[in-house]
């Protein structure tokens, strides 16, 4: 995660970060169990105005869920089940697979 974050920072002065790498750099502290980092993420997006994606309310879902946060895995899981109409808990699956289409 560390090494997504680096380079999601090199990239600022010329090229502003993207809901999806946003995503991908919350999925990978997700995946490295640093929930509070991913949180600092999602805080950022929210200060630049973008609109993270349901992958990443997923993420921060897991993330919370498995540093056992309760309370705010289930804030992002009702933020989850507002923005689509299935299950959010389905997509677990697929929370990883490239979405070049929406870039």
């Amino acid at each position: 995660w560390e090494e997504v974050l680096g380079i999601m920072r090199s990239m600022e002065p010329h090229v502003q970060p993207t809901a999806i790498t946003y995503q991908r750099a919350i999925s990978a502290c997700q995946l490295k169990g640093n929930w509070q980092r991913a949180l600092m993420l999602y805080e950022e997006m929210q200060e630049k105005d973008i609109k993270p994606r349901d992958n990443t309310f997923l993420a921060l879902y897991d993330a919370c869920l498995e540093a056992q946060k309760p309370d705010i895995a289930a804030m992002f899981y009702q933020i989850l089940q507002q923005s689509t109409a299935e299950d959010p808990l389905s997509r677990t699956d697929d929370m990883y697979e490239e979405d070049d289409d929406d870039e």
